[in-house]
């Protein structure tokens, strides 16, 4: 009888791992539909209790709340991608001054090291030859029209998403999923929010050009665990390098304090203020990073942990995926006592 049920196991995990795969594929092959979708669905999960409040407190229709919302969510996206297009179009206009100092610091560095690389090479490096600006101009104005054409069906499939919801929450499973999400959400955009403008106060005072853009940076980038914070602290290090205005304290404080201000909201306030609401171990948050990032690109970076976070919540639901939802959480002790006898 043993030896079934440790046959049933066997079966039952290969079924999971072709299943899993399966998965994969569909993820990978239908990331076009369901990127929009799955954010349509998160944006839907955060912004519907506004939409509720305003039908409870200003007495409107759930068409003309949801409108009203809406109208401000565009707005205001509307505002950022203006403001991004503006900012990217200046620092193209003036990286070949950057590039030209970035170019003198890297020649006199490499040569103190005994290194003697051609300007050419350099040149390449830096994007300095005329050859590699339209590309790079192409490559962003794309990105921009690509957004702009996804965030249009997005806001399409927000407007269906927020009117077919009822108000309150239906099941549990359900329930559980929108409340980690609400919670991690609202939590992470306040913590951004606080470490962009503490950076951004301290580049501002040290002089640092584009402190708009790097605020705006520095807020996006927080919403990656691990990954996003460091590379935050090292972003304007091409600008502060190349920059003739700061002095090689101020340089060095441009960089040590952000660093400071990330090490202090990552590793003291924003644990405190997150506790174990997503129940994830730190392994399954880069893990996640890995896969939804090699699935998705950069959007699916930005959806690692909510989208992670939910599954867990439903292998918790579902007694046959407990021990998967434990091994998640890191709660990885094994069942000595189930194992069948040799």
């Amino acid at each position: 009888m043993k030896i079934d049920e440790h046959g049933q196991r066997i079966r039952t995990v290969c079924l999971c791992v072709i299943a899993s795969v399966s998965v994969g594929v569909m993820l990978y092959w239908l990331a076009d539909v369901l990127i929009p979708f799955v954010l349509a669905v998160l944006f839907s999960v955060t912004l519907g209790p506004v939409v509720d409040w305003l039908q409870r407190t200003v007495k409107l229709p759930r068409v003309l709340a949801t409108f009203v919302l809406l109208s401000v969510v565009a707005a205001l996206a509307f505002f950022i991608g203006t403001f991004i297009a503006a900012s990217g179009k200046q620092l193209l206009a003036e990286w070949p001054t950057y590039s030209e100092r970035l170019q003198a610091f890297l020649q006199d560095r490499l040569k103190g090291f005994g290194f003697d690389v051609p300007d050419e090479r350099i040149r390449s490096w830096l994007g300095t030859d005329k050859e590699q600006l339209p590309k790079l101009v192409s490559t962003v104005v794309n990105a921009l029209l690509g957004l702009i054409r996804d965030g249009a069906f997005v806001l399409l499939m927000l407007v269906f998403l927020i009117l077919g919801e009822p108000s309150g929450d239906r099941g549990d499973t359900w329930a559980a999923i929108k409340q980690g999400i609400r919670k991690y959400v609202g939590l992470k955009v306040l913590i951004s929010l606080m470490t962009a403008l503490a950076v951004g106060i301290v580049l501002a005072a040290l002089h640092v050009e584009f402190v708009p853009l790097l605020v705006l940076l520095v807020f996006l980038l927080n919403f990656v665990p691990n990954v996003g914070p460091p590379i935050a602290v090292l972003m304007p290090l091409p600008l502060i390098v190349a920059s003739t205005e700061l002095t090689t304290t101020e340089s060095i404080l441009a960089i040590a304090i952000p660093a400071a201000i990330q090490l202090t909201f990552g590793e003291f306030i924003e644990p405190k203020m997150m506790g174990r609401s997503l129940d994830l171990h730190p392994v399954t948050v880069l893990l996640s990073l890995i896969f939804w990032g090699t699935l998705w690109g950069v959007i699916g970076v930005f959806l690692a942990v909510p989208v992670t976070a939910a599954v867990k919540v439903v292998f918790d639901e579902l007694e046959f995926m407990k021990p998967m939802a434990n091994l998640m959480a890191g709660r990885m002790r094994l069942q000595l006592s189930e194992r069948p006898d040799a």
